[in-house]
């Protein structure tokens, strides 16, 4: 794909970020754009792909999920390292001091995140027309 440029870019990030706002509207999403793309990056989702998907509920979905299985894949290759990766050891001895020192904190982070999720999943949702 050939690079795009600064006009089509700029158009790009508005039309997502109306089309965020319709999206949000319609779904009673409380987040804000801002902070989902904190975390999800999705103006660089969108500018990588080149379009903003007709269906950008089901594309935000789809990038949160896949950045939850990112992190879910590296926090197992940390508790359970590879035993043939010199590397996935090394990180996973250092998750295993982090633990042993920091448990309480880690465990306190993981039930508040619970309980976040659980909150969210449970709000009444506005129904598509």
């Amino acid at each position: 794909m050939a690079a795009i440029t600064a006009v089509e870019k700029n158009a790009l990030l508005q039309e997502l970020s109306e089309r965020f706002e319709i999206v949000r509207a319609e779904t009673g999403c409380k987040a804000s754009f801002d902070d989902l793309d904190r975390v999800f990056y999705l103006r660089d989702f969108v500018l990588q792909a080149g379009y903003v998907s007709p269906d950008l509920s089901r594309a935000v979905c789809s990038r949160v999920r896949d950045t939850i299985f990112s992190w879910t894949g590296q926090l197992h290759n940390w508790v359970m390292p590879n035993p043939s990766s010199m590397v996935a050891m090394s990180e996973g001895g250092i998750w295993s001091e982090l633990m042993r020192v920091q448990r309480p904190a880690v465990i306190e982070y993981a039930r508040r995140t619970q309980e976040y999720w659980e909150r969210e999943s449970s709000a009444p949702q506005k129904q598509k027309r």
